[in-house]
């Protein structure tokens, strides 16, 4: 029970982090201007798992570097930036379409 209490923890702080969510949100809006670069769907969704996986990775070896739970703080990071990152990019595309 402590564990699943401890997971349940760090997913919260995780879905809370501003640093996160304003990374998620960057990369989504960098990947929305470099679009006309990558044509295809597959050229645009490499750089977006990418950058989610690469954010993953970064905040807990930045912040949380000698916590004792540095691999569950990983793991449990990409879903939830998978998860902000869908929230952020069905964001985008309402507003891309309100605006026309």
């Amino acid at each position: 029970m402590d564990m699943q209490a401890s997971m349940g923890a760090i997913v919260v702080e995780q879905f809370t982090d501003l640093f996160r969510i304003g990374m998620i949100l960057f990369l989504a809006i960098t990947s929305a201007n470099t679009a006309h670069a990558t044509a295809t769907r597959a050229g645009r969704a490499a750089p977006l798992v990418l950058g989610a996986l690469f954010i993953a990775v970064l905040i807990p070896t930045a912040f949380h570097r000698d916590a004792p739970d540095l691999l569950p703080r990983i793991l449990l990071g990409v879903p939830v930036n998978a998860i902000l990152l869908a929230i952020v990019l069905g964001l985008m595309s309402l507003w891309k379409r309100a605006r026309k």
